[in-house]
């Protein structure tokens, strides 16, 4: 998934991928364990594609320092695949490859507290109160 960090877009296809990761691992439970994995910025050429683009296309285009700059700090492949197998093996739901997915996450966590307003807490048996 690709982060553009203040677009919105992003974010309602990161939920929804961890609201069908959450039910996957409910369906699942007990049988095979489920984990989501967010990775934030993962150093790969992709982002350079533009570097090899063909004359017949317009020929290649310039990189500007901005990315290289965000890309110098982004994770390497290596590091996010470890840290995924890590998470794998713990056992744990999602996995955040960076500090700096937090904030959108702890922003739409407030959002569906919110959304849920004076609606009954579930009972034990999973029905409504």
């Amino acid at each position: 998934m690709a982060v553009n960090y203040g677009g919105r877009e992003e974010l309602v296809r990161a939920a929804r991928l961890a609201g069908y990761a959450d039910v996957l691992m409910r369906e699942l439970a007990g049988h095979l364990g489920v984990t989501a994995v967010c990775p934030s910025m993962v150093a790969t050429r992709m982002w350079a594609a533009g570097l090899r683009r063909p004359e017949q296309y317009g020929g290649p285009l310039p990189v500007s320092e901005a990315a290289w700059s965000i890309m110098r700090r982004a994770a390497t492949p290596e590091l996010t695949a470890s840290l995924a197998l890590d998470g794998v093996e713990r056992g744990s739901f999602l996995v955040l490859t960076d500090r700096v997915s937090v904030p959108p996450a702890a922003r739409r966590a407030e959002l569906l507290n919110a959304a849920c307003g004076d609606l009954p807490a579930p009972r034990a048996d999973g029905a409504r109160a």
